[in-house]
């Protein structure tokens, strides 16, 4: 799982994207649009990996540390499918990952 990837998935209105890199430690998760009204979307925050096998990997975006008064997110799930592609959920939503 380690390494740069573009993750992608389907918002409450409109298909959403998100820089996210790997790295032994953890990691950084940047969605790639921004709101005025929350200065929280669209911030550079650092990975938490909370579990890691061979073909899952379990992290929490920690907005929190990145802003204060920004809330950590749900765990996400990244799985490593037979094909060796990887998929994610982000809560129930898909999402599909591409390596940069």
């Amino acid at each position: 799982f380690i390494g740069k990837w573009k993750v992608e998935w389907q918002g409450e209105r409109r298909p959403q994207a998100a820089d996210l890199e790997i790295t032994a430690s953890g990691g950084e998760w940047k969605t790639l649009a921004s709101s005025r009204s929350d200065p929280c979307h669209g911030l550079a925050a650092p990975v938490e990996i909370t579990s890691a096998t061979a073909d899952k990997l379990e992290f929490i975006i920690k907005s929190s540390t990145a802003l204060q008064g920004c809330k950590d997110s749900h765990t996400l799930a990244l799985v490593r499918e037979a094909d060796g592609k990887v998929s994610g959920l982000r809560g129930a939503t898909p999402m599909t990952l591409t390596r940069k």
